[in-house]
């Protein structure tokens, strides 16, 4: 995958393998992927479940300008949902201005 992809793509493969081959051997490591684990799907749920905590509800409440970034091509987060989303968290009162989400 990463075979003359990027300078030096041979000796970074090489290292993310020791890398891990590590990360599999420290005491702390299956607690710490747990925790990590436990942690994402808490948010995620918080961000997508209705209720005071929600994360798209308190961002509602946020008063400083908002700067929203989204592409296309993005694989985290679909922009197809997030744009029409963030527009509808984001007060119109906000200070920033403008509630348009460029894409591209």
């Amino acid at each position: 995958m990463f075979r003359g992809c990027v300078p030096g793509g041979e000796l970074r493969l090489t290292e993310a393998r020791e890398e891990a081959k590590l990360r599999y051997t420290v005491e702390h490591y299956p607690k710490a992927y747990i925790g990590t684990l436990r942690s994402l799907v808490f948010n995620f749920l918080r961000a997508c479940l209705p209720g005071a905590n929600s994360l798209w509800r308190l961002a509602g409440q946020i008063t400083a300008p908002i700067l929203v970034v989204g592409r296309e091509l993005d694989r985290l987060v679909d922009v197809r949902v997030a744009a029409p989303r963030g527009l509808r968290a984001i007060p119109a009162n906000n200070p920033a201005g403008s509630r348009s989400i460029p894409t591209g």
